[in-house]
């Protein structure tokens, strides 16, 4: 595995790559962390095909927008990175939380002739009367002088992701936070005001919908699969979220498997 950046017109975009040959995938993470949601699983889609993991613009270490920019722009950004690796050729995508609802508008938007397959773990399919209850789960950067944002920060994230996380992916994930914190809010947001209903509607390439059981969107899911036809839908027991992470070995096969690789 390597990394690198990728130049747009819009800044660099960062990245982490496995693999020389075979299918392309691109890997796109949850916020508010980075590609590092997928460093486990890389190295084992590397195996069988080309996986390229982009850091979202304004997280990890690409470099950020002005300022809040919807899911539209978020994609729009990435285009560019998409050819630097695939000039006019065609890929899969395999995402988590907010890089499925930037990899729909991806897909509907602007690559539908392009997108092989894709593999969605969480959905944010979220209906208006939830938007309240999530944006209060998430909240938004607030510093103080005594430094208690960074317990609530360490308390939330441990109720998000289960207490039983380890503590070094608790911290991992918390640095990611801090780097990015005056931001990290702005791709949640987005999320909030997409509908990734209606994208899911207009999806026509095979769709695997996979997560972990104990994901907070694992029952969105179920949902959201039963919306595209033919698509496959598959909870992992046992396992708290952020599947490509905690259970690299069960996702990396899963996706080659449904990619053919």
């Amino acid at each position: 595995m390597h990394r690198g950046y990728v130049d747009t017109p819009d800044g660099q975009i960062h990245y982490r790559m496995a693999g020389e040959s075979g299918p392309t995938v691109f890997c796109l993470h949850e916020s508010p962390v980075s590609s590092w949601e997928f460093e486990r699983t890389l190295p084992l889609l590397g195996a069988r095909c080309r996986a390229i993991a982009f850091d979202t613009p304004g997280y990890g270490l690409s470099d950020p927008p002005p300022g809040p920019i919807d899911i539209a722009e978020y994609a729009r950004r990435m285009l560019p990175a998409i050819e630097h690796f695939a000039p006019g050729g065609r890929f899969a995508f395999a995402t988590v939380h907010t890089g499925t609802s930037i990899a729909l508008e991806l897909i509907t938007e602007h690559l539908a002739e392009r997108t092989t397959h894709a593999i969605f773990s969480g959905v944010p399919m979220i209906k208006p009367e939830q938007v309240a209850a999530f944006t209060a789960r998430i909240g938004e950067p607030t510093i103080d002088a005594a430094g208690d944002f960074l317990t609530d920060m360490w308390a939330t994230r441990r109720k998000n992701w289960g207490e039983d996380t380890d503590l070094e992916t608790i911290h991992a994930a918390i640095a990611q936070h801090l780097s990015i914190y005056p931001r990290f809010h702005w791709a949640f947001q987005a999320v909030f005001s997409y509908d990734a209903e209606a994208a899911l509607k207009k999806i026509r390439c095979p769709l695997y919908v996979i997560n972990a059981e104990g994901d907070s969107l694992a029952q969105i899911d179920k949902e959201a699969a039963a919306i595209v036809p033919g698509a496959q839908f598959k909870l992992v027991p046992g396992v708290g979220g952020q599947l490509p992470f905690r259970a690299p070995e069960i996702y990396a096969r899963e996706v080659l498997n449904f990619i053919g690789a």
